[in-house]
């Protein structure tokens, strides 16, 4: 066999492209599930604003006796609160490929529940 640098070279070329490429693909999917998560806490925080604010709005419709369906401003409240819980699922399924496995609880496979051998 031949001792050929160049191509001893090139191979060591591929293996640390290779790396580079998995480890920032490992970080950028990290990374997304980071924005993802704040996100997530962010949108949660805004739907309990606004469930606060629907509360004190009710409250004060109730005291007052006005027709709380009829209400401009809970109508609008309400359109915000659906907006904001469509946006919290929307965020929650795109995070769903990024949990980690490890920490996940997997249902067992029905060869381990169903299985003929068992006793």
């Amino acid at each position: 066999m031949v001792f050929d640098l160049n191509d001893n070279l090139r191979n060591a070329r591929n293996i640390f492209i290779e790396a580079v490429r998995k480890t920032a693909d490992s970080a950028t999917q990290s990374s997304k599930g980071l924005f993802l998560t704040y996100d997530i806490m962010q949108l949660g925080r805004k739907k309990e604003h606004i469930c606060r604010v629907i509360g004190e709005r009710l409250t004060m419709l109730v005291k007052e006796g006005a027709d709380v369906a009829r209400d401009a401003r809970m109508s609008e409240l309400l359109s915000q609160l659906a907006l904001i819980e469509n946006e919290l699922a929307e965020r929650e399924s795109e995070k769903v490929p990024f949990v980690n496995p490890f920490k996940t609880k997997k249902a067992p496979c029905e060869c381990t529940t169903q299985c003929e051998r068992k006793e």
